[in-house]
């Protein structure tokens, strides 16, 4: 009788990413706590997941947002409407606001079910799902935040502009009711691909940034901005000796020779005593300019920047990026005061950043749409 022989098959395990063992890590008081809100991460991961339209089941966050939307029946009743009309609206209202609390309910007792016929979930899986519940509300945070970035004064603009417009629109377009059911609609629907793909396209218009750029008003400053915005101090009183009495050779290159001496501290302290007179105080600066790109499809990365954003050259040291000129003609506008250390502005390499300028690198990658680079040239000014 021939024996069978057993099959042996190898169990590949990935490894990598997987995190180390918490379970003799954490403590039990800690680990009981976490296991007893697991059910509560699921259920509100769950609804998280309808709210950002990310699970498996797609139709099931539209099926929600028609019953939310057909509730607000019950809220708007309208007093000009005949008895027959406001009482199909109160009970189709009311039937999707039971159908809202019936779903809500088998989704609870669902998870239950699952939770007492499954195995219990390691600490791991706790974790992983509290960090999944963690990102999902930071993702309607930043949501939420945006429109709080704006400034007291792009605030101000804001509401003077919608405030009016507002009042003719509910004056004689829209009723209380069609307000509502649309701030509800809007919200419900705002996480999903089709909404957010409608909103990129809208984007992509420059009269819908021009607009947008008008009523906050976001437009860029050239003026009002003082000279210390341009440069860092890097030295606020070095003593400089110099040969003669008068002031005359301060700009000269000979005397920038002594400042970078004194400022590298090689200056010989010897020949200072016999052959200077009073030593003269400098200020030395770096004037900063950041040069500005974008990307686009065609043309790569050129200085054609969007209308609402920051220009070609701003001033690195100031918080709004305030406007500027080139280095070169940045130089010409300087008083007599100042005289130059560095023979030529300095580059530094360019800094990629995402839409929103915030920095990725100094690699270029598929998410970088503009980059920036710091142009730096020391000067000094002497204190009669």
């Amino acid at each position: 009788m021939p024996q069978r022989a057993g099959k042996f098959h190898a169990k590949l395990v990935q490894r990598q990413g997987q995190r180390t063992a918490l379970t003799f890590a954490t403590a039990p008081q800690i680990s009981w706590t976490l296991h007893r809100l697991y059910p509560l991460l699921l259920i509100c991961d769950g609804i998280l997941s309808n709210i950002l339209w990310c699970c498996d089941d797609v139709c099931l966050p539209f099926i929600h947002s028609v019953l939310l939307v057909l509730s607000t029946n019950i809220l708007t009743v309208q007093d000009g409407a005949s008895f027959a009309r406001r009482a199909v609206e109160s009970w189709v209202g009311t039937m999707s606001c039971v159908l809202l609390l019936l779903s809500f309910v088998y989704y609870i007792s669902s998870v239950l079910h699952e939770l007492n016929a499954d195995e219990p979930p390691t600490l791991e899986d706790i974790i992983v799902m509290v960090e999944t519940v963690v990102y999902k509300l930071e993702v309607i945070r930043d949501d939420l935040r945006e429109p709080l970035k704006m400034s007291s004064q792009e605030l101000v603009t804001v509401l003077v502009f919608i405030t009016p417009v507002h009042w003719l629109l509910m004056k004689y377009l829209f009723s209380s009711n069609d307000y509502l059911v649309f701030l509800v609609l809007f919200c419900s629907v705002y996480h999903s691909s089709w909404c957010q793909c409608t909103l990129r396209l809208l984007w992509r218009s420059l009269y819908v940034r021009q607009l947008l750029s008008l009523v906050c008003g976001r437009t860029r400053d050239a003026g009002g901005i003082g000279q210390a915005a341009f440069y860092v101090v890097n030295n606020s009183g070095i003593q400089v000796p110099r040969y003669t009495s008068p002031l005359e050779d301060l700009s000269s290159s000979s005397f920038s020779n002594r400042v970078r001496k004194a400022l590298d501290g090689v200056y010989d302290p010897d020949l200072v005593s016999k052959h200077s007179s009073t030593p003269v105080s400098a200020k030395v600066v770096e004037f900063r300019i950041d040069e500005n790109q974008r990307k686009w499809p065609l043309d790569g990365w050129t200085q054609n920047m969007l209308p609402y954003e920051r220009s070609k050259f701003t001033a690195s040291q100031d918080p709004a990026s305030a406007e500027c000129s080139s280095p070169w003609k940045f130089q010409e506008s300087l008083g007599r005061e100042w005289c130059w250390l560095d023979d030529a502005w300095k580059p530094e390499p360019w800094l990629y950043c995402d839409t929103h300028w915030i920095a990725r690198g100094e690699n270029d990658s598929l998410d970088c749409y503009t980059r920036r680079r710091m142009w730096k040239r020391r000067a000094f000014q002497c204190s009669h």
